[in-house]
This record gives structure tokens, sequence and C-alpha cells, in this order.
């Protein structure tokens, strides 16, 4: 796998269980109507791929990590 579009995943992964647990349900709820493989899809975006996030979700995933949509971009 290449290098990822977004650093969610890594964002994620610096949780302990139970905060991973407790952010993990909260953003669920908040990209809704987007399911849970949707989401999937696109913390495991590669970098070259022209897909993006949908901005208002990109906006409720940032909220929630305590981060920019800027800092949710995976820079080289």
């Amino acid at each position: 796998m290449g290098q990822l579009k977004y650093n969610i995943r890594e964002r994620l992964d610096k949780l302990t269980r139970k905060e991973h647990e407790m952010i993990m349900r909260r953003l669920l709820e908040a990209i809704q109507p987007a399911s849970r493989s949707t989401f999937y899809r696109w913390i495991n975006t590669e970098a070259e791929a022209a897909f993006q996030i949908p901005y208002t979700k990109q906006l409720k995933i940032a909220a929630l990590l305590g981060c920019t949509i800027d800092e949710l971009m995976t820079t080289a």
C-alpha cells in the first residue's frame, strides 16, 4: 500500500483503546448517512487518488480529532 491521502488512521492509532472506541462511535455518527465501510474507504484512500472526502465530512472529522482540515492531509 502506498502513502495515504489522510492521516486519520494514524491519529486514531495514537489514542488509547477507550478513546479510540469513543471517537469511532462519534465519527460514525457524524458522517451519517455514510456507512462504516465508506469511512474505512476514506481513511485508506491513497495519496495519488483523485477522490476527496466531502468537505462537510472533513470538517466534522477534523473537529472530532481536534485538528484542522489541512492537518488531516498526509504530507510527504
